[in-house]
């Protein structure tokens, strides 16, 4: 929502833009080629996407766009492919940079020992990827550290960045792994209920890094004022980076 609003708000400030189409897809790969293939039917002139469905679903569809002439900025998520052929540009952070610094920060929270758990989107996506390369960078640097589930740039375990979802894949994890010393999460609405699936179980929490979130921080605030207070560490969710990708398709 965050992010749709972002792209709004940058629009907003261009008269030459008459309508706005906009599509949910999700995550799922299908709904995601479907509405590209919508917007370019309604004679999108120019498209801004967050490629992050996984497998690089998105690259057929957005390159049938450029070719009808529309400008297609793929942001918050490597889309796979081609600048000019199957994209116009791509606006990002490094990725891979965020997961050095989270796992950088956990480990020294654990004292540079003991068990590291790693949580991720959707199967495939690259933005979970490029994060987890980070990770195991900072991890092999680390002979103290484990991971709690082995994790690589083409696997991980999955939350589909839906909360209900990272509560109960967390819960599992708690239950199969009885310790867990530090915990990395890529999207700060999972990262809470991956917390509160720690707090339900009645274990400490343990140091967690993720992006940032209204929800984690009530969380955090909430365990604080019981005194149950954990270290926790969030970037930002590059939101804002949506008024670039704006820019730069208008």
């Amino acid at each position: 929502k965050e992010s749709l609003n972002q792209v709004q708000l940058e629009a907003a400030k261009c008269p030459a833009v008459e309508k706005e189409i906009v599509v949910n897809a999700g995550f799922e790969p299908q709904k995601a080629v479907s509405g590209l293939q919508s917007m370019v039917a309604q004679g999108a002139n120019a498209i801004v996407i967050i490629p992050d469905s996984g497998v690089c679903a998105e690259v057929p569809a957005m390159r049938q766009a450029v070719q009808r002439d529309a400008a297609v900025v793929a942001w918050a998520a490597d889309p796979c492919g081609t600048e000019g052929s199957d994209w116009s540009k791509y606006i990002d952070w490094d990725t891979v940079a965020a997961g050095r610094e989270w796992a950088e920060w956990v480990i020294e929270q654990m004292g540079g020992k003991g068990k590291l758990l790693y949580e991720g989107g959707p199967a495939g996506n690259t933005v979970s990827s490029n994060t987890a390369k980070g990770v195991l960078e900072v991890v092999e640097e680390n002979p103290g550290v484990e991971l709690v589930e082995p994790i690589s740039e083409e696997q991980w375990p999955v939350t589909n960045w839906d909360p209900a979802e990272a509560k109960k894949l967390t819960a599992s994890l708690i239950a199969k792994h009885p310790q867990i010393d530090g915990m990395i999460n890529d999207y700060g609405a999972t990262a809470q209920a991956a917390v509160q699936a720690f707090q339900a179980a009645g274990k400490k929490v343990p140091p967690t890094a993720s992006t940032e979130a209204n929800a984690l921080a009530c969380t955090w605030k909430e365990a604080k004022d019981k005194g149950e207070e954990f270290q926790l560490l969030t970037i930002s969710s590059r939101n804002w980076l949506g008024r670039y990708a704006a820019q730069f398709a208008i």
